[in-house]
């Protein structure tokens, strides 16, 4: 079978290296969407508990082991966060919110199983890369089979739409990395918002509440 989830690692600031810097190491973890487990296994070499909510079953199995607790089932689905028993010190949603139907929803009710003092790393698709704002300057906008626009993303973000989700749901930002595979680092650094392939995010509940 071919591994339709590989970990990406090819230099500091993928995304999977941004999001496995950012969740450190000895934490618990409630991982949302795990897939085949690629992060998980980095989780857990890193001394952390993981548990994890992954919608399809066959993913949900691989990546069931040790150390990994997985829950089948949908993050929109009441019933199946009900299953959830413990609070965590990180809830991490890489590649996530871009594929429910209320994101922002979901965001805000991740925030029950958080520790104090605990905070989520998201990481989105960034839109508003250079290589999607370019054929638009042509009239394409063409679906593929992952990547920005994959076909089974339902929403899309950019920075800026990210902040204020993440805003609305009762969050600051912490930390904010331009994610860029294979970027030279001075120009992702100069333009994130247009070089980056993936917005990441360390973002924690405000203190004022809503």
């Amino acid at each position: 079978m071919v591994e339709p989830y590989r970990l990406n690692l090819r230099g500091p600031s993928t995304a999977h290296a941004l999001v496995l810097q950012l969740v450190g190491r000895d934490k618990s973890v409630l991982e949302i969407g795990p897939a085949s487990g690629y992060l998980a296994r980095c989780f857990v070499e890193a001394g952390c508990s993981v548990t994890g909510i992954e919608v399809d079953e066959a993913l949900a199995r691989r990546a069931a082991q040790p150390g990994v607790n997985v829950i089948c089932g949908s993050v929109e689905d009441e019933d199946v966060l009900r299953q959830i028993q413990a609070a965590f010190d990180v809830v991490v949603l890489a590649d996530v919110l871009e594929h429910l139907r209320q994101p922002k929803q979901s965001l805000l009710r991740m925030r029950d199983f958080l520790n104090p003092g605990g905070y989520i790393v998201v990481s989105l698709p960034n839109i508003a890369n250079w290589r999607i704002r370019a054929p638009l300057l042509f009239g394409r906008f063409d679906y593929a089979d992952n990547g920005i626009l994959d076909r089974m993303h339902l929403r899309f973000f950019t920075k800026r739409s990210a902040e204020a989700m993440i805003r609305e749901a009762g969050y600051e930002v912490l930390e904010f990395h331009a994610g860029a595979t294979r970027m030279p680092a001075l120009l992702a650094k100069a333009w994130p918002t247009l070089c980056a392939v993936h917005l990441v995010f360390k973002i924690a509940p405000r203190k004022d509440g809503l």
